[in-house]
């Protein structure tokens, strides 16, 4: 910071923000600040330009400490990953968080959700369908089918899952009929 900044009273309130928690002694920011976030995309900028310009990835995004690289085979992600934390340990004397590799047909899980797929899109409806049928069918409380159904449409809410909430309901119009 203090190649970029040079006031003492900005580095003295950056010291005392970042010095405010960590995981290990040197290492870690408060999370949930809002300097968190800046801190981390200042901090993380070498890297953004490193797979964008260096290693020439097309399919790429990051938030704060997060990120997601797409590629048509995992031979290539293999091998990125194996640059971006060669990269990550030695430039920037950090450590990768575990990476998950996987089939974009399976979702993607990003930023505590999971992107919803054709597959996502199935399992929301058999799982809301089959606590109506156990409602209908009285093998379930009405309190706790209701109970379970809102949280399961809650939990789509926090997405952009307007038109799926739609669909939904535009079914059950159609089955009740």
């Amino acid at each position: 910071m203090a190649k970029l900044f040079k006031e003492d009273h900005l580095l003295f309130l950056f010291s005392e923000i970042i010095d405010s928690f960590y995981l290990q002694p040197g290492r870690g920011l408060p999370i949930g600040n809002l300097t968190s976030q800046y801190f981390a995309n200042h901090y993380l900028c070498s890297l953004d330009h490193h797979i964008k310009e260096v290693m020439k990835v097309k399919a790429y995004v990051r938030y704060v400490d997060d990120m997601v690289l797409w590629a048509n085979d995992k031979v290539t992600l293999l091998l990125w990953e194996k640059e971006i934390s060669a990269y990550v340990n030695s430039a920037l004397r950090q450590q990768l968080k575990p990476v998950q590799l996987q089939a974009t047909g399976r979702g993607l899980p990003f930023l505590g959700f999971r992107l919803l797929t054709q597959q996502s899109k199935r399992r929301f409806f058999t799982k809301a369908s089959r606590l109506i049928f156990a409602e209908i069918t009285q093998t379930m409380e009405t309190k706790e089918a209701a109970r379970r159904l809102r949280s399961l449409i809650a939990f789509t809410e926090h997405a952009d899952t307007k038109t799926l909430r739609a669909e939904f309901l535009r079914r059950r119009k159609i089955d009740n009929q």
